[in-house]
């Protein structure tokens, strides 16, 4: 779509034109069209504390191959039937919680977040959960989506 030059409002796609409403209405007909249906999901947030370690880390980061310390911040997001509550997201983050204190240790000390996240997303399916989405962060600066296939 061209941009109207210096506030020049009797274009044919200027905002605010006749030309520019049928555009707008007509991009979003067609993106609603391709989108998928109706979608509804529920998301909570976590957080613990491990070492881990990258062993084969490239030399520019050779000091991720020592063990160090970060709060991994975990964001798991979940397809729920309707809008009562289908799913407590309070509970989905205990689930978790409940689940990656004990297998946090020497088992985990080589874990990426995308490692992490994977491994979340099949202790929800195993729960009976329908996945959407699992994110998992190092201080919530930088981390890893996993979005498990259907």
């Amino acid at each position: 779509m061209m941009r109207p030059s210096n506030g020049d409002n009797n274009r044919p796609h200027s905002r605010g034109s006749l030309g520019y409403d049928r555009l707008m209405s007509q991009m979003m007909d067609e993106r609603t069209s391709t989108m998928r249906p109706e979608l509804m999901t529920v998301w909570c947030t976590t957080r613990f504390n491990a070492i881990h370690h990258w062993p084969d880390a490239p030399a520019e980061c050779g000091w991720l191959a020592y063990p160090h310390h970060h709060e991994f911040q975990v964001r798991a997001e979940v397809v729920v039937a309707d809008e009562d509550r289908d799913v407590e997201f309070l509970l989905l983050a205990r689930l978790i919680d409940e689940r990656i204190e004990p297998k946090v240790g020497e088992e985990t000390l080589t874990w990426s977040c995308e490692h992490y996240a994977i491994w979340i997303a099949d202790v929800l399916a195993d729960e009976g959960f329908d996945v959407f989405e699992v994110q998992v962060s190092e201080e919530g600066l930088h981390g890893a989506r996993y979005c498990p296939p259907k």
